[in-house]
């Protein structure tokens, strides 16, 4: 019987050819997709399953209330409260760390660099200062070494396997040494620890002691309570309940936090900072607050991928049901025979049913196929390693498996029942099924489609408009035709850099160079609170701080609103003790039109020459600012982040990057020739260039994608809406044949005819719309709001939905409409 059934769907196969092409490219393409996307979503959950007691691991991660009283939270937190948490919650935690991650150049010691391979021996790395219960939260392999010696002395460090080949090669580097070029130090490597999975947040290499005493000149690092700059994670005691711990951190912070001592604070410490926990495992995907160790994903766009694979695999199946109903008055004479001699319902329903499992497995056949040769592109355009590997992992054998259950009964359960509900004496008698050709169902069916196909639409244009605003806006500075030149004064270029910066300014394409304390664009937050001393507001400032050299703000374009820009020339400017009151330490400053605003400077003009005091940790000293020049806002950051009230100082010490201005005749020679210049001075290490404007589009580099993914993703739901249009245009072309030969010999003309098809697709295109419009601007409403400056929300996408998907219906059903329309009325009333 079943071979019987098999032999029936490969004939049904064969002779309805367009039926058969359809329904199988639809369903392999959409199961392509939900392939792809299935080895996509599996990877971001894979992230640090692979550490031990996950489930009890926590990262503590810290807020500041905003000015509009909301709390945004970082990864990180106050490196200060280490030792009051240890002593506050003695039973609800079991371990606690903190990881302070610093970049710096690594020179290794002990081998030559010929010994070790290597052309350099400079190498930019990040040390990952932490405390001695950090192998209790994170169970690391230990290769060789101990974990113990790490922690006997500020001096000593582990270095991950990866480092170890980089500096030694084959050679056991236990007892050789690292030197930190900008510090001068160096450390006694005394382990060597397993490299963690690529799969994780984590981002450690090279372990060291946390010691409070190296930053007795960096207080915001151990010391201050509204600054976060490290990572805290907790493990906690088995039987702790992560949500009351959480509602007992305002009490915890209003007892360890003492007010008078706090910059900045002039309010109860639980209202103006806040904690919470993140589980470790939720770190990939669901932590967004800034300076995550590595870039994290997001379970929106997880879901996003999600919901557009279901959304393709469902057109796909509304296409099988579509075209499996309308074809069923075809096939109501088969049925109705079968009937007559004894078949029972259940029977005909298990062959309909296998024909659609005999569809669905050949079209996951020709998938896996395309998968196959679409995986290279797909990793490298999403840019990670997906396999399809059903040896090594079982379970994709058993999803596939249940995928094709799934869709096969989804599919065809509906057309199944439904065809084989056909009563054997009406058919036999008039020829077909009654009601077989009722087109309401099918209608619903191809405006979901459409509403999906519009909705998606609207997506891509919506995120493609918003890329677009952020590339072009004008960020109140120019980008293009900078470069960054790093480390420019670090240990091996410092004596060098006067040298570097006078040969790289004499160079054809140059224009002009300076010097900044931070890269452009902004990483991490320079600001401190502070109030004004003799002020009687109470009210709590903070101003970031971005140090300058002379030249620096002219050379990027800077747009002078008031007063002047700092200089060399202007003695005043750089920071000096005043000679009358020691005690003081002033300093000229350039501020943005925002901390105008933030300071109340009552306006633009009037803030220039107004002098400021305020204190820090020390109480013997007074720092004084005075306005001299008030520039522009300048979007710093990723049009994520609001602008924050800048303030820029002009400084020589600690200036690491250098900005280079190329004239517009500046080519790739240009380039070439300052990195000659940098090898010819510091041969050590690699030169560290970037191009500006391409360090501003890196930071959009994740919506980019996601664009371009829904972009595909798009074309790809309208195809197969096409698809199924197409076939069900040819069903009504046909099954009208009669009704087309009646009108032509009433005087019909062939356009009446075609527009008549054509509106009869129409309607669901246009329902489609007013389904898809208010579903699609909720989502990229509420996308955009993660944008503090983004484009106006505009109707013209989903206008330009609507004129694509008509143009798409009306071409794909106008052939067949044309075709028809076209016949002679004589055939027509003989077909019936």
């Amino acid at each position: 019987m079943y071979w019987n059934y098999l032999k029936t769907a490969l004939r049904n196969m064969k002779n309805h050819k367009l039926y058969t092409v359809i329904n199988v490219s639809g369903l392999s393409l959409g199961i392509t997709v939900c392939i792809l996307i299935f080895l996509l979503v599996r990877d971001e959950f894979s992230y640090d399953t692979w550490i031990k007691d996950i489930d009890d691991l926590y990262r503590i991660e810290g807020a500041r209330k905003t000015a509009e009283g909301t709390f945004d939270f970082q990864a990180v937190s106050p490196g200060r409260m280490y030792r009051s948490l240890a002593e506050t919650y003695v039973h609800e935690f079991d371990a606690i760390t903190r990881i302070y991650n610093e970049n710096t150049l690594v020179r290794p010691q002990g081998l030559a660099d010929e010994q070790r391979g290597l052309e350099r021996g400079v190498i930019s790395e990040t040390i990952s200062y932490v405390d001695p219960s950090f192998f209790d939260v994170f169970d690391f392999d230990m290769i060789s070494g101990s974990a113990v010696d790490i922690f006997r002395d500020n001096l000593s460090v582990a270095i991950s396997e990866t480092v170890a080949k980089k500096y030694f090669g084959d050679v056991n580097p236990v007892g050789n040494f690292i030197q930190l070029e900008e510090k001068d130090l160096s450390f006694k490597i005394v382990g060597v620890v397993a490299d963690p999975p690529e799969k994780t947040h984590l981002d450690v290499n090279i372990i060291a002691l946390f010691d409070p005493g190296r930053y007795s000149q960096q207080p915001w690092i151990e010391r201050y309570w509204l600054i976060s700059n490290v990572y805290t994670y907790v493990k906690l005691a088995e039987g702790v309940n992560p949500s009351h711990l959480t509602e007992s951190f305002p009490a915890y912070l209003d007892t360890n936090i003492i007010p008078s001592e706090t910059l900045g604070l002039n309010q109860s410490p639980s209202e103006a900072f806040n904690l919470r926990l993140m589980p470790v495992g939720d770190i990939h995907l669901y932590s967004n607050g800034t300076f995550q160790m590595k870039p994290g994903g997001n379970i929106l766009v997880v879901y996003s991928f999600t919901g557009i694979a279901l959304l393709i695999i469902i057109i796909a199946a509304i296409n099988f049901v579509n075209l499996s109903t309308a074809r069923s008055f075809q096939r109501a004479r088969e049925v109705a025979i079968r009937k007559a001699v004894g078949a029972r319902q259940s029977q005909l329903i298990q062959q309909f049913l296998g024909e659609a499992f005999v569809t669905v497995s050949i079209s996951i056949l020709i998938a896996l196929a395309m998968v196959e040769v679409l995986l290279p592109w797909f990793n490298n355009f999403v840019g990670k390693i997906l396999l399809l590997d059903f040896n090594d992992n079982p379970t994709n054998l058993f999803a596939l498996f249940g995928f094709v259950l799934v869709l096969g009964l989804g599919a065809s359960i509906y057309p199944a029942i439904h065809i084989t509900r056909f009563r054997p004496a009406n058919v036999l008698r008039s020829g077909r099924a009654k009601g077989a050709s009722n087109s309401v169902f099918r209608n619903v069916l191809v405006t979901i489609q459409f509403a999906i196909s519009i909705g998606l639409i609207v997506t891509t244009l919506v995120v493609h408009n918003q890329i677009q605003y952020a590339n072009k806006k004008d960020l109140g500075f120019e980008n293009s035709g900078r470069v960054l030149l790093k480390n420019i004064t670090a240990k091996n270029s410092s004596n060098m850099s006067a040298t570097l910066v006078s040969e790289i300014q004499r160079l054809p394409g140059v224009e002009n160079v300076s010097f900044s304390g931070r890269a452009i664009p902004l990483k991490g937050f320079w600001d401190i609170p502070f109030t004004k001393l003799g002020a009687q507001d109470g009210i709590s400032y903070k101003l970031e701080r971005v140090p300058v050299g002379s030249g620096f703000l002219e050379l990027y374009s800077a747009k002078l609103l008031a007063g002047r820009f700092l200089g060399d020339q202007h003695q005043a400017d750089g920071r000096r003790r005043l000679t009358d009151d020691n005690n003081v330490v002033a300093q000229n400053i350039v501020i943005s039109r925002e901390a105008v605003k933030h300071l109340n400077l009552d306006g633009i003009e009037e803030a220039v020459g107004r002098t400021i005091r305020y204190k820090l940790t020390d109480p013997d000293t007074i720092y004084q600012i005075t306005v001299v020049g008030v520039v522009e806002d300048m979007h710093l950051r990723s049009l994520r982040s609001k602008l924050q009230p800048m303030v820029y100082t002009l400084e020589e010490k600690n200036m690491s990057f250098l900005s280079i201005k190329l004239g517009p005749d500046a080519g790739k020679q240009t380039v070439k020739d300052i990195e000659q210049v940098w090898k010819k001075h510091v041969p050590e290490f690699d030169v560290s260039l970037s191009f500006v404007d391409q360090d501003f589009q890196k930071l959009y580099a994740s919506d980019r994608l996601n664009a371009e993914v829904f972009s595909y993703f798009s074309i790809f739901a309208i195809f197969v809406s096409s698809l199924g249009l197409f076939g069900l245009s040819s069903f009504s072309a046909e099954s009208k044949t009669k009704e087309i030969g009646v009108r032509k010999v009433y005087g019909a003309s062939t356009s009446s005819i075609i527009t008549l098809l054509i509106w009869q697709f129409s309607k669901p295109v246009l329902i489609a719309n007013i389904i898809a419009w208010p579903i699609a601007g909720y989502f990229m409403h509420d996308w955009l709001t993660s944008f503090a400056y983004r484009i106006d929300f505009s109707v013209l996408p989903f206008f330009f939905a609507t004129t694509i998907t008509l143009i798409i219906a009306w071409g794909t059903v106008s052939f067949h409409a044309w075709r028809v329309s076209q016949t002679n009325p004589v055939n027509a009333f003989k077909y019936d």
